[in-house]
């Protein structure tokens, strides 16, 4: 008997965290989420006829992943500090690969943009408090010295 929290989900959203997966259990993490999720039907929205909204599709199991992307970053980066992003971040073709072979069919993937404006400032001190695990990879003396060279 499950818990109820690890019973009856429809969808999954991994939001920011997929590239701190390891790489050799991805697949099976995936494989699991999978196995896991239960398709649902719902009324069918394919036709308006009254006989068609009376039978049910079923939904196959749905996984939303939210990640960043690896490359083409417009965030104001040092060499290496992108070096380290690109090696710690899966390509979107290697996720789609991962979930084809977890069992997941019809995968899309779409990549949007959306614009952010902060401080010089605030963002020196994001990076001095390691916003992201990118720079967990630096120490604080080179952290520092990167930041008076920007």
């Amino acid at each position: 008997n499950k818990d109820w929290w690890r019973a009856n989900f429809h969808q999954v959203l991994l939001k920011e965290i997929v590239h701190h997966l390891k790489p050799q259990d991805r697949v099976e993490i995936f494989r699991g989420i999978y196995q896991e999720i239960i398709p649902f039907s719902s009324p069918s929205l394919e036709s308006n006829s009254t006989e068609s909204s009376n039978t049910d599709s079923t939904i196959p199991p749905s996984i939303i992943i939210i990640t960043r992307p690896q490359s083409n970053i417009s965030y104001p980066l040092w060499d290496d500090a992108r070096r380290v992003w690109k090696d710690n971040q899966p390509s979107t073709e290697l996720f789609i690969e991962e979930l084809k072979q977890a069992g997941f069919v019809n995968i899309q993937a779409n990549i949007k943009s959306y614009p952010c404006e902060i401080s010089l400032s605030r963002w020196q001190t994001m990076i001095k408090n390691r916003i992201w695990s990118t720079f967990s990879h630096f120490t604080d003396k080179k952290t520092r010295r990167r930041l008076q060279n920007n």
